[in-house]
C-alpha cells in the first residue's frame, strides 16, 4: 500500500523495511494476528533509541494497522525538509502537540542520515536567492558543498548531526553553531517561538530525553479515527458469513468467504468455505498454484445483510440447466424431471426451520468499516499452502 514510506520527505531515504517484516512473521508464528505492525513500528522505534544511549520509556500497546493508506494524505502530513519553524508549528498543532513536543521530537534526527536532494536549496538557491543559506556556519557549509556539488549525485546522504550514531543533545548543539543538515532543522534555532527550546536541550541532555519520552507517548497515542485491523492476513479480504440462532449439527462453524491476493506470485484464491472444512482441506482446490504464505482465519460478527432466498434462487438454476443438460443428453425425460426435483428439495431445504439456511437466519456480510465496533477474531484455522 502506498504512504509514509513513498512520500515525497521519505521516498529513496528510508531504510531497513526488512527488519521489520521478519519481527512480524516471528510474531505472527508464536502469537497469531494479536501484534499490529503499528505497535511493532512504535516499539522498534523505543528500542532503536535506547540501544543508541537516548531514553527508554514504556509503550502502550493494542494500536490496530490502517485498512488503507493515502499517498496524498502522507504527502499533506509529513514535514518538508525546506518547512520553516511557524509551518512546523502549525502542523503538530493539529495533532494536539505543542512546540516544546515538536522540538523534542525534531531531535529524533540525532541519528541517521539525510539525501543531498534535501539540501540542495539550501546550498545555492536559498528563497530562490541563488545564493546559500546565511544561516549555515561557513566551514560547516564548505563540508557540505564537498559532499553535494551542484550537478552531483542527489542521492549521496550525509550525517545529521556530528554524533549520528548516538542518541544524545548533539544535535541541539549543532543547531546552535549553525551546523543543522536540514533547513527544518535549523529553523528551530532561527526562529524565536522555539530558539529557546533549542538551547535549554542543547545545555540540558535530560531534560532534552524528558522531554523527547514525553512526545512519543503523545505521538503514539494519536488516532486516526478510521477503522484498524490487527495482522496477521497481509494481503487477504474476508467475508464472514453467519446466520443467527441456528442449531443444526453444520451450524457449529460460521461459514467464510476468502479472498487472497498472494502479491509475490500475481495469483488470486477465491473460496466460500465452512470453518470446519478449513481445519482439515486446503483453501484451493488448485493446489499447484498456492504457494508459500500462511494466514490466520478468525470469525467475526458480521454486520448487512445478503438473504439466503438469492442462494436458493442460484441452486434452482443451477439444478434446471443441469437436468436440461442430462436430459438432453440421455435422451431421458426421467433423469432430467430427477435431477430437477433433486435440486427443489435441496433449494426448499432453505426453508425449513432449525436448517443453516433456513430463510429467516439472513446471511450477513463483515462490512470491513465496522470492523472498530466489533471484539478480536477468534482464530480458527492455521494453514500453510505449498507451491509446487
Amino acid at each position: 500500500m502506498l504512504g509514509e514510506k513513498l512520500s515525497l520527505s521519505n521516498i529513496n531515504s528510508l531504510r531497513s523495511f526488512e527488519v521489520v517484516d521478519d519481527i512480524k512473521e516471528a510474531l505472527e508464528k508464536t502469537c497469531p494476528s494479536t501484534v499490529s505492525c503499528a505497535d511493532i513500528v512504535i516499539m522498534a522505534s523505543r528500542d532503536a533509541v535506547a540501544l543508541t544511549g537516548g531514553p527508554d520509556w514504556e509503550v502502550k500497546l493494542g494500536r490496530k494497522d490502517s485498512l488503507t493508506a493515502s499517498q496524498k494524505d502522507s504527502d499533506d502530513i509529513m514535514p518538508s525538509p525546506r518547512a520553516n519553524a511557524t509551518f512546523l508549528i502549525d502542523l503538530f498543532e493539529r495533532f494536539d502537540l505543542s512546540v516544546r513536543d515538536m522540538v523534542a521530537l525534531s531531535g529524533s534526527h540525532s541519528i541517521g542520515k539525510g539525501r543531498c536532494f534535501s539540501i540542495m536549496f539550501r546550498l545555492y538557491n536559498q528563497s530562490g536567492s541563488g545564493k546559500p543559506d546565511p544561516a549555515l556556519e561557513p566551514v560547516y557549509r564548505k563540508k557540505l558543498n564537498t559532499l553535494c556539488p551542484l550537478g552531483g549525485d542527489e542521492n549521496v546522504t550525509g550525517d545529521l548531526d556530528a554524533t549520528p550514531r548516538v542518541f544524545d543533545n548533539q544535535y541541539f548543539k549543532d543547531l546552535v553553531s549553525g551546523r543543522g543538515f536540514l533547513n527544518s532543522d535549523q529553523t528551530l534555532y532561527t526562529s524565536r517561538e522555539t530558539r529557546g527550546y533549542v538551547k535549554r536541550f542543547s545545555e540540558d541532555q535530560g531534560e532534552f530525553f524528558r522531554a523527547f519520552e514525553e512526545g512519543m507517548v503523545k505521538l503514539g497515542d494519536l488516532q486516526s479515527g478510521r477503522p484498524g485491523e490487527f495482522g496477521g492476513m497481509d494481503c487477504c479480504w474476508l467475508y464472514f458469513l453467519t446466520w443467527d440462532n441456528y442449531s443444526a449439527p453444520l451450524a457449529k462453524s460460521e461459514w467464510i468467504l476468502v479472498t487472497c491476493w498472494l502479491m509475490d506470485e500475481g495469483i488470486t484464491i477465491h473460496a466460500g468455505l465452512a470453518a470446519f472444512w478449513i481445519m482439515t482441506n486446503l483453501l484451493s482446490s488448485d493446489h499447484e498454484r498456492t504457494s508459500d504464505y500462511e494466514y490466520e482465519f478468525g470469525l467475526f460478527p458480521a454486520t448487512g445483510q445478503k438473504v439466503v432466498e438469492q442462494l436458493m434462487q442460484i441452486l434452482l438454476v443451477i439444478s434446471g440447466v443441469v437436468a436440461v443438460v442430462v436430459g438432453y443428453a440421455t435422451e431421458s425425460f426421467r433423469a432430467m424431471m430427477l435431477i430437477y426435483a433433486g435440486g427443489v428439495v435441496l433449494a426448499t431445504l432453505f426453508t425449513v426451520p432449525n436448517w443453516p439456511f433456513y430463510n429467516h437466519h439472513p446471511l450477513k456480510w463483515l462490512d470491513p468499516s465496522e470492523a472498530e465496533k466489533h471484539p478480536k477474531p477468534q482464530v480458527v484455522a492455521k494453514k500453510r499452502f505449498s507451491k509446487k
